[in-house]
Formats: structure tokens, C-alpha cells, sequence
């Protein structure tokens, strides 16, 4: 769990987009958010690569029982190209749009490896990273 979050707070760290390069924007879904990935980081030993994500969202979001307003957010995921499974190691919510503002909440989480359903965040992410 500690490595998951020396991960998650060295990938989301305000100086992110910048160390590790520019946002791709990858789609724009129904739901009303644009979905953007930072260039894999393709690890010399393994066969799991570490992928940030930024969901821009169209309208303010809604955060917690306070009902902080929001506008983006940031995730760190580790994918498996080979069996096509991802767990998320953490998340991040700011206040304004492309990860800018403060940041409301930030939580390191290290989940199980799953398989990525179809159409899901994870399946757009495996594709485009492990081609």
C-alpha cells in the first residue's frame, strides 16, 4: 500500500502534468466529461505500466455531504497489457477545470487487479496505452 501511494502522490502532485507531459485527450463520453491520459510510464522490469487520467467534466460536479463544487479529476492507474486488468491507485478532485484550482480531496486507494469491463474508463485506457 505505501508504494501505491509513493505512486499516486508522486503521479498527482501539482507538478504533474508538467514532469510527466501534456494531457492527450482521449474522448468525450455521454456522461458529460472529456477523458484525458498522460503519456504510460512504461516500467524495464514487469509487464504493468502506470497511466494518470483527467475526466474534465462539462458541469460542476458535487463533491461529498458538504457538496463541494468541482470541476475535474485526476486518477492514477496500474494496467496489465497482457491479461487486460487495471487497478486504480488513487484519485484526486480540483476545484476548476484540467486538474487547476485547489484540491478538495485526494485519496490513495490500491484496489484488486479486475478485468476491464467493456466501454468502461479502464478498457479505453488499456487500448490506448498497451498498443
Amino acid at each position: 500500500m505505501l508504494a501505491g501511494l509513493a505512486v499516486f502522490v508522486s503521479a498527482l502532485g501539482p507538478a504533474a502534468a508538467q514532469a510527466r507531459g501534456e494531457w492527450t485527450r482521449l474522448s468525450t463520453s455521454p456522461q458529460g466529461y472529456v477523458l484525458h491520459a498522460q503519456t504510460p510510464v512504461r516500467p524495464t522490469v514487469g509487464q504493468t505500466i502506470q497511466v494518470n487520467t483527467l475526466l474534465d467534466y462539462e458541469q460542476t460536479q458535487y463533491w461529498g455531504h458538504k457538496g463541494e463544487r468541482f470541476q475535474s479529476s485526476t486518477a492514477a492507474w496500474e494496467l496489465n497489457c497482457i491479461t487486460g486488468s487495471y487497478r486504480a491507485m488513487g484519485f484526486a478532485v480540483h476545484a476548476e477545470r484540467m486538474g487547476k484550482g485547489p484540491l478538495l480531496n485526494q485519496q490513495a486507494q490500491s484496489t484488486e487487479w479486475l478485468v476491464a469491463p467493456s466501454g468502461s474508463i479502464p478498457s479505453e485506457l488499456l487500448r490506448w496505452a498497451c498498443r
